[in-house]
């Protein structure tokens, strides 16, 4: 499979790693490749995350974080369709 980001996750994902670097750049290079290492995953284990709170949805908790990658499953794609930091009310 492959994972994609749609440009709604992506944008989030892009902002939250701005905010960290604005404050600290090594912490915003680390959170970054975390996450890219465990949103990979998914490419060989799309059901690793939770039953999402959104129907048809998963969340994958990032270990180590704070943060949630929200996905679906297409044909032959996992698509994070939202990033969030966990304090985030969602869905909403």
């Amino acid at each position: 499979m492959f994972v994609s980001w749609t440009p709604r996750a992506q944008a989030e994902f892009d902002g939250q790693i701005d905010y960290i670097a604005a404050d600290n750049l090594s912490a915003a290079f680390r959170l970054r490749n975390i996450v890219l290492e465990h949103t990979r995953l998914l490419a060989t284990a799309p059901r690793m995350g939770r039953r999402g709170r959104v129907a048809n949805s998963y969340e994958l908790v990032i270990a180590g974080t704070r943060y949630i990658a929200v996905y679906q499953l297409r044909s032959d794609t996992v698509e994070i369709v939202r990033f969030l930091h966990g304090a985030q009310q969602y869905p909403g």
